[in-house]
This record gives C-alpha cells, structure tokens and sequence, in this order.
C-alpha cells in the first residue's frame, strides 16, 4: 500500500472489495443474506463509520474473524485518517 492516509470507511471498503475478490454484490447478497443496499454501501464506503453488524456479517459469511477482516494494511494507524 503506497504511504498515503485513507479514511475508516475507505479502508472498510478496500478490504471488503479484497475479500470478495470477482464476487458481485448480488450474488454475495443472496448468498449471505446481507441487504445489496448494506453491502453497497461497504463497498462505496458511503458511510463514514460503517455498520460494526454489517462487517460482523460479512466476516461471518466468508468464516473469518473480525481479527482477520482488521489483519491488513488498510487498517494500519498511520495509513488511517481520524475525523476530529
């Protein structure tokens, strides 16, 4: 990751795209029960601290603790950019 500082959000939405990898939102949507509207929004990083339940749900889906989903770069605390 180039030594630059993103949002929480941007940081969500990075690492959900990563898991997903090729999956659509659709597919992951009928998949796991997750709204495609929720799922949307994680990978827009529309919110600006996204839903802790909708991760909780993707984690599970994909059988990963939430300690793997935060196990990136994406959520290095020198790379994150904290609203004040």
């Amino acid at each position: 990751m180039e030594n630059k500082q993103i949002t929480y959000s941007q940081a969500v939405s990075l690492r959900v795209k990563e898991i997903m990898g090729e999956m659509s939102i659709n597919r992951l949507s009928n998949l796991s029960l997750i709204p495609t509207s929720t799922l949307d929004d994680l990978t827009k990083g529309k919110s600006e601290f996204p839903s802790q339940k909708a991760i909780v749900e993707f984690c599970r889906y994909f059988k990963m603790e939430l300690a793997e989903f935060y196990d990136s770069p994406y959520f290095y605390i020198e790379f994150l950019q904290i609203p004040y």
